[in-house]
């Protein structure tokens, strides 16, 4: 049985979507205060999610998030990507390749 939620494996897969279930993820980890904003130029807002996208219909994460001062960066940052991961494979299986976190900034 299918579930509802999950998706067709030859359904095109939208950005957006995936971008927010990667905003609505993030927001339970503990430790993880937003997303980056990684752009060089002042006053252009370039939020730190990038998705590549191959051809065999799977996709790559790069996340790049603030964590909050005083706690274990690789602790903050692991368990941020084991619960991404877990909700893009709940979403899309088997679709996800990998997800990586960067700490971009430590904010107090």
């Amino acid at each position: 049985m299918k579930k509802e939620s999950q998706i067709a494996p030859s359904q095109k897969i939208a950005e957006k979507d995936i971008v927010a279930l990667i905003r609505e993820a993030i927001v339970p980890c503990y430790g993880i205060k937003e997303i980056a904003n990684i752009s060089q130029t002042k006053g252009k807002k370039e939020e730190g999610i990038k998705i590549s996208f191959h051809a065999d219909n799977t996709f790559i994460i790069d996340l790049y998030v603030v964590v909050v001062y005083g706690l274990k960066i690789t602790e903050t940052i692991r368990s941020c990507q084991k619960l991404v991961k877990f909700i893009l494979n709940h979403y899309y299986p088997k679709m996800c390749r990998r997800v990586n976190v960067y700490a971009y900034d430590l904010a107090s």
